[in-house]
């Protein structure tokens, strides 16, 4: 059996012993680009697996190889025949992988996609069944089929979404999918390492208050064009006005006015100021009042671990941590994996760890308090 992977390639080492570890026997990867790569096995790995940087896995066949501009759509359309039947919604997914074709891999999908809806099958771009995967390579064209249940984010990093602070507002977004996070039952967050705020405006979205740590200044324009009111904690003298900003919604206080104003009618509460210099007895108003704890900072993992546990005393009880994992050394990343779980083991329960899409040198944790 073929299966080809999604997998980083900075990641490659631990991909294949994530997948060694399952098979019990060495194999050999064949890269097809820098995220795609195709090994043969003869267990079937196709599901039920959880893995950490592999992002996404697809038993295939191989349907030949096709000459530069010459797509044989017949042959294509007929392999997905023999694996579908009407009652099944399904979406074509066309992957090109250095293979010279002169049309766009959308264009491929949609071809697919009309010739099956021609002869009376059920395309369903939003919430198919199927999820039907071509790849064209250079060594070749691969074809697999996936449930909706299993399948892969092809193509992350192209967004319509507009007016967004950073990439980090999407590793939440993924990171709330991936881990099935309820966030109608988080009230109250706390950001960690909050700048530039696109983790803090995301939960600001799903009417969370949020009380954001960072020294750096926030991109505040962004909560004003949602009407959210802000107060800004800090001891320095800083201007927030902008004329493309509404800072009637904010107000700027000294960092002595925290516990005076936390259970005041604000969405955000930024205190400007590093978590490492904040005297957290400035905030003891927090005491068990939070949801949600994320920690998103340039450091290394022990000392992220170190702030997830300190600031335990604001958790509630089963409060949820979602935090990222700095990989500085990715020759590391089994230590590094190691360590923080066993770090964080004494204090929280279902600990789980994935490299999502838009993850780059670093893991995303998800872990509740105990």
């Amino acid at each position: 059996m073929k299966y080809i992977i999604m997998l980083d390639e900075k990641f490659i080492d631990y991909g294949k012993y994530e997948l060694e570890s399952i098979l019990k026997s060495e194999i050999i990867f064949k890269k097809i680009s820098n995220k795609l790569f195709i090994f043969e096995s003869e267990k079937d790995i196709s599901k039920d697996y959880s893995f950490i940087v592999i992002e996404g896995l697809i038993k295939v066949v191989e349907l030949g190889k096709f000459p530069p501009n010459a797509i044989d759509y017949t042959k294509i359309t007929n392999a997905i025949e023999g694996m579908i039947d009407r009652q099944h919604s399904f979406k074509i997914e066309a992957i090109n992988a250095d293979f010279h074709n002169e049309q766009s891999s959308k264009d491929i999908a949609v071809k697919i996609g009309s010739a099956l809806e021609s002869k009376g099958y059920r395309p369903d771009l939003k919430h198919p069944k199927l999820y039907f995967y071509i790849f064209f390579t250079n060594l070749g064209i691969y074809f697999g089929v996936l449930q909706s249940d299993y399948a892969i984010n092809i193509d992350a990093f192209r967004s319509t979404e507009k007016s967004k602070i950073s990439r980090a507002q999407f590793k939440l977004k993924e990171a709330l999918k991936y881990f099935a996070i309820e966030t109608d039952e988080i009230k109250t967050v706390l950001d960690i390492g909050a700048a530039p705020g696109g983790w803090t405006l995301e939960m600001l979205t799903r009417n969370a208050k949020v009380i954001a740590v960072d020294n750096a200044l926030l991109s505040y324009q962004f909560f004003f064009q949602s009407n959210k009111k802000c107060v800004i904690f800090s001891d320095e003298k800083i201007d927030i006005h902008d004329k493309n900003n509404n800072s009637n919604n904010a107000e700027i206080l000294p960092l002595s006015k925290i516990n005076d104003t936390l259970n005041e009618s604000f969405d955000l509460y930024h205190i400007k100021q590093n978590i490492n210099n904040l005297d957290i007895n400035h905030i003891n108003n927090l005491n068990k009042s939070i949801d949600l704890l994320m920690i998103d900072m340039n450091i290394e993992p022990k000392e992220s671990v170190q702030q997830a546990i300190k600031l335990i005393k604001f958790l509630k009880a089963h409060a949820k941590l979602i935090m990222t994992i700095k990989l500085f050394n990715n020759e590391n990343i089994k230590k590094y994996i190691k360590n923080v779980n066993e770090a964080l083991n004494k204090y929280y329960d279902i600990i789980k760890i994935k490299k999502l899409p838009h993850n780059r040198d670093e893991l995303t944790l998800f872990a509740i308090l105990k």
